[in-house]
């Protein structure tokens, strides 16, 4: 095991800051690389280490889409008030019909807008912190979740049966 000090950990962000922004000096085609990068890196995490039952491809290519699209957002929004508020206008019209059910879900998309906003105003260091971080809490929440064996059985909500076509009501009723 090797001991990570704070002098490692400060010159290795640095390092990799000054990489950053020699690879990406603001114009938009590096920001849009960066965005679909982590984009990726979101879903493959997503992938790896979701601890939910809904579909992992499904909501992962979501989180792909959903970090574009707002770091595009803000990208334009960033430069004009006048943009922002109808943006904020638009927005306030729009109902969302299906409610997210699970809390990780929820975590994760937020993760996911959080970076996209850093990338769409710039911030590309912060937004390489904020994926630091973010996957370690994700790496290590589920290592502590796999590690309690009875609080998976316990975490199950719903059950799914397959029943035959032809079945009763009554003959439903007897088997609960």
């Amino acid at each position: 095991q090797h001991l990570i000090t704070f002098r490692f950990i400060t010159k290795f962000f640095s390092n990799i800051s000054k990489l950053l922004f020699k690879f990406l000096k603001s114009p938009p085609t590096h920001a849009a690389r960066w965005i679909t990068l982590s984009g990726l890196y979101l879903r493959f995490i997503y992938k790896k280490f979701a601890i939910t039952y809904s579909s992992l491809i499904s909501f992962g290519n979501t989180l792909l889409i959903l970090s574009i699209s707002v770091s595009a957002l803000i990208a334009v929004v960033k430069t004009s008030l006048a943009l922002s508020l109808g943006l904020v206008g638009a927005l306030s019209v729009i109902r969302f019909r299906s409610a997210i059910k699970e809390p990780y879900n929820l975590a994760i998309m937020l993760f996911a807008i959080c970076n996209a906003i850093a990338i769409g105003a710039s911030q590309f260091v912060f937004s390489l912190l904020i994926l630091f971080f973010g996957s370690s809490a994700i790496y290590l929440s589920r290592r502590s979740y796999l590690g309690n064996a009875k609080r998976v059985v316990d975490e199950i909500d719903t059950i799914s049966l397959i029943l035959p076509f032809d079945i009763s009501l009554g003959e439903l009723y007897e088997m609960f």
